[in-house]
C-alpha cells in the first residue's frame, strides 16, 4: 500500500491536506481532540516515505507528555505506512527547552554541567542573589515598590530582553540601570552555571547565527 493510500484511509479530507502540504509552513488551528497530533503524526510518516532523512526532522510539543504521545502517534503512522518504527530514534520529538539544551551541550560542553532553571526557579534565584545583583537599587522602579514586585520587573526584563534578542548594551545606552542589572544576572548565572529557559533559546539562536555567519565569510 502506498503511502498515499494509508494516508487518505487513516485520515479525513482536511487532516490529509495537511499531512500532504509541501509548503514550507502550514498553519493548523483546531479544537482539542480534533486529530492535530494525528495528522502530524502521518505528516512525519510521508516525509520519511518520501526519502526525508529522519535525523532532519524536529518536532516541537509543549510537554514532554505530549511528546510521549506523539511520539507513540508516529510510530503507530510508521507501522501503518510499512515503515521502520526505529528510525524515530533519529529524529527529535519533544520540548524546545530540552532541545535548545541538547544543542547547547553540542555546542559547548560546559553547557551540560548547567543546572536549568524555569520561570518560578528563575525568581527563587533572584531573591537568593538579591543584593549581590543590586536588585535593592532596582525597587524604585516597581510599580507596587514593593520586594516581590521588584523580583518580578527583574524576571520579566530579563526574560524580554533575550525572547527579543535585546543588545545589553544597547539596553544600557537606553537605560543604565536596567541594562547594568540584565548584565549582571547574565554573568551571576553563567558564574553560577545556571541558565534560564529564555537564556537558553538565546544561546542557541545566537550560536546558530554565529556559524552561519562564519560559513558565509569563509
Amino acid at each position: 500500500m502506498s503511502i498515499d493510500q494509508v494516508l487518505r484511509n487513516e485520515l479525513t479530507p482536511q487532516q490529509y491536506a495537511a499531512a500532504v502540504d509541501t509548503t514550507s509552513e502550514v498553519l493548523c488551528l483546531a479544537c482539542a481532540g480534533s486529530g492535530k497530533s494525528r495528522t502530524l503524526a502521518y505528516r512525519i510518516a510521508r516525509l520519511l516515505a518520501q526519502n526525508e532523512p529522519p535525523e532532519g526532522i524536529v518536532a516541537f510539543t509543549f510537554t514532554e507528555k505530549a511528546a510521549e504521545s506523539i511520539k507513540r502517534r508516529v510510530s503507530q503512522a510508521l507501522s501503518t505506512a510499512g515503515l521502520d518504527p526505529t528510525m524515530m530514534g533519529a529524529m527529535y520529538i519533544g520540548t524546545i527547552h530540552s532541545y535548545c539544551q541538547h544543542v547547547l551541550g553540542d555546542m559547548d560542553a560546559t553547557y551540560r554541567q548547567y543546572d536549568v532553571l524555569d520561570e518560578n526557579r528563575l525568581k527563587l534565584y533572584l531573591i537568593s542573589r538579591y543584593y549581590q545583583l543590586g536588585l535593592q537599587a532596582f525597587r524604585p522602579r516597581a510599580r507596587n515598590n514593593g520586594y516581590f514586585d521588584t523580583i518580578k520587573q527583574a524576571s520579566d526584563a530579563w526574560k524580554t530582553a533575550n525572547d527579543e534578542l535585546l543588545d545589553f548594551n544597547a539596553v544600557t545606552a537606553e537605560d543604565r540601570d536596567i541594562g547594568d542589572l540584565l548584565s549582571r544576572i547574565r554573568d551571576g548565572l553563567r558564574t553560577d552555571q545556571y541558565i534560564d529557559f529564555s537564556l537558553m533559546i538565546r544561546n542557541v539562536v545566537d550560536g546558530i547565527r554565529a556559524n552561519a555567519a562564519s560559513v558565509v565569510l569563509q
